[in-house]
Parts: structure tokens; sequence; C-alpha cells
């Protein structure tokens, strides 16, 4: 996934930014297909009590379990259904060449939930890097890990630029 040689912030990005506020889409072919792919299985384990979606909802209310289940009750589903649309963003726009700021707006959503649901099967942490060993039976999911994570960088990068100049 070698993406240097260029001299711009977007020369060798996969999102960058056009003139007409909106963003144009350089993603592989084999990433879209892998993200078309995988929003499937998104939207699967969003309505699974299943551990891997556990950093998709995250906690309030770490000490109090009481709390938790009643925040957790009553956000749950909203989660759940902002996930399942920008799942389905995703597979209704996988091919287009162009996003809106909305489209990619929810991009961003399930592309982040994706590599959230990846980071929990590895069990990634911020204090043990990632390296990705294509000889292992995790390799693949390793993989799949980094190019959402560049993904999502991406994506981050572009919409920074739509956000209006600090006051001073």
């Amino acid at each position: 996934m070698a993406r240097d040689g260029g001299f711009g912030l977007f020369d060798n990005r996969w999102v960058r930014p056009d003139r007409e506020g909106g963003f144009d889409l350089a993603i592989p072919s084999g990433v879209r297909t892998m993200l078309g792919d995988l929003v499937d299985r998104l939207d699967e384990l969003l309505g699974t009590d299943s551990d891997l979606v556990r950093r998709v909802f995250p906690t309030a209310y770490p000490d109090d379990a009481e709390r938790e289940a009643g925040y957790q009750a009553m956000v749950r589903g909203e989660l759940i259904d902002r996930h399942r649309a920008s799942a389905a963003t995703i597979a209704d726009t996988v091919e287009a060449d162009h996003l809106t700021e909305a489209e990619l707006t929810a991009w961003m959503t399930a592309v982040n939930a994706l590599r959230l649901v990846f980071g929990t099967a590895l069990d990634v942490s911020e204090d043990v890097p990632l390296h990705v060993d294509m000889d292992s039976d995790e390799g693949p999911a390793q993989l799949a890990y980094q190019v959402l994570s560049e993904l999502v960088d991406d994506i981050v990068t572009a919409l920074r630029w739509t956000l209006p100049e600090p006051e001073a």
C-alpha cells in the first residue's frame, strides 16, 4: 500500500477534497471490494452481542454497571441505526469516484466501526503497534486493519479541510 512520491498533502491520498465542496476518491479496486464485503459483515455483527463490537459501543460508566446498562439501553439502538445507515451508504457508493460531505462522513463512521471491530479481534492497543505478518493466520485481518486505518486517516484529513478557519 505504498502511497509515497508526491509533494502535495493530497497527492497520494485515496480521498481528496475537490473545489466544489465534495470529495474525489482514488481507492484501489481491491480495497473497494474489501469494503463492500466488510460492510455486509458489520451489519450482521451490529445486531449481536459479540465481543467484537464492544468498542463500537463506548462505555459511559465503567465503574457503575447499573448506570452503564441504562446508558446502553438508551443509546445502543440509535448507534446501531447510525452504523447501519453508514454501512448502507458505503454499500451504495463503494464504486463511486466522488462523494458529498454527508456521504464521506457516513463512510468515516462505518470505516472506523470496521477498524474498531478488527482492532478488537486482533487485540490492538495504543501501547503495541500492529505489525502485519502475512505468514501468520492473522495476516489478512492485520492487513485489513491497516488498510482501514489508512482510509480513516485519509477521510479525516480530507474532511478537516472543509472546517472553517479557527478565529484568532
